[in-house]
């Protein structure tokens, strides 16, 4: 028995392609069974997974090749040829036009020397001094912070290592002279 494709409203070209449709579709989908209800669904298989996983690095690979070739450098040229130019509010120049480094670096150094209160965190007009009448900067904060620390680390440790020699040679010490008291006393009992 012949089937004839024309008769079934269907060309050569479509049946392949149908054909090839469906073994595309059982090769990147598979069917499995819900524990709950029992019910049958598709998900991906493990082939499709891993065609995925190796087109996604595939194009990582060529986004980070054509970033690394003519982004990067044009990044590189802007953060060494841009210029700022501080304004005022109406847009008029305040000072000289600083280049990019120049600004990050001025505005760190305003940062490291801006005023602090105990939290670190900036006071501006506030003023929460402590005591000699001038907020720390960052910077005297950050530094304070840290040698606080280890100094209070050290302290800590030097307590320790004195504690762990000297307690159990004063106790004995003293436990000695005790005895030694106790047996030059000559208790006696008065009638």
């Amino acid at each position: 028995m012949s089937i004839d494709l024309a008769a079934i409203g269907m060309t050569q070209d479509e049946l392949q392609e149908r054909v090839v449709a469906k073994i595309v579709e059982d090769l990147l989908q598979t069917w499995t069974t819900d524990d709950d209800d029992g019910g049958d669904y598709q998900v991906a298989s493990k082939l499709r997974t891993g065609l995925e996983a190796g087109v996604r690095e595939a194009i990582d690979a060529k986004v980070n090749t054509v970033c690394e070739r003519h982004i990067v450098p044009m990044v590189e040229q802007m953060v060494d040829t841009i210029t700022i130019q501080p304004t005022n509010r109406y847009g008029e120049p305040k000072s000289e036009p600083l280049t990019f480094i120049e600004y990050i670096t001025k505005m760190g150094r305003e940062w490291l020397l801006q005023s602090v209160d105990y939290q670190g965190c900036a006071v501006g007009d506030r003023d929460y001094s402590s005591g000699n009448g001038k907020n720390p900067t960052r910077l005297q904060k950050i530094v304070g912070d840290k040698v606080e620390k280890a100094i209070g680390e050290t302290l800590t440790d030097a307590t320790k290592a004195v504690k762990d020699t000297f307690v159990p040679m004063l106790e004995t010490v003293v436990r000695d002279k005790l005895a030694e008291i106790s047996t030059s006393l000559n208790i006696g009992i008065v009638r």
